[in-house]
């Protein structure tokens, strides 16, 4: 039996497997714990606690090496974002002017390699990405090929 939830994420006992099935909460990359008892069947005061300490692996956020806008209209889709909804993206030019920033940054409308509605000359971009939960921001060049 559970004795105590962990703070993050949600947990259950599936009896018929005997384990425990833990749920991570969406952008959690914390470490989470819970208490819980076992007791045995033919003496049910027979009772022992312990502690389960579960490590999230990290996720790895995959930002490509370039883009072409206006193919297929993919624009930038960062791979595994959706795990981080409160995230900002900025993407600069080769001088560090700003010419994209977007909070809560979301690859249903990804960034079509444009600048106030005009598109942006071929190029070395910027990225920085941050997200919720992670102490450092991600960088990468990342390049606009116009064809």
């Amino acid at each position: 039996k559970i004795v105590s939830l962990p703070e993050i994420g949600s947990v259950q006992y599936l009896p018929n497997d005997q384990v425990f099935e833990y749920t991570a909460e969406l952008g959690n990359v914390e470490a989470v714990a819970f208490e819980y008892s076992v007791c045995a069947l033919s003496c049910p005061e027979a009772c022992d606690t312990a502690f389960a300490i579960i490590n999230l692996p990290d996720v790895i956020l995959e930002v490509p090496d370039g883009i072409i806008p206006g193919r297929s209209n993919e624009g930038l889709r960062i791979g595994q974002l959706e795990a981080f909804p409160d995230n900002e993206v900025i993407i600069t030019n080769r001088w560090g002017v700003v010419v994209y920033r977007q909070e809560n940054y979301s690859n249903d409308n990804p960034w079509q390699g444009t600048h106030n509605g005009a598109d942006l000359p071929q190029g070395t971009y910027y990225l920085y990405l941050r997200v919720e939960g992670r102490r450092s921001v991600v960088t990468k060049a990342i390049h606009l090929i116009v064809r």
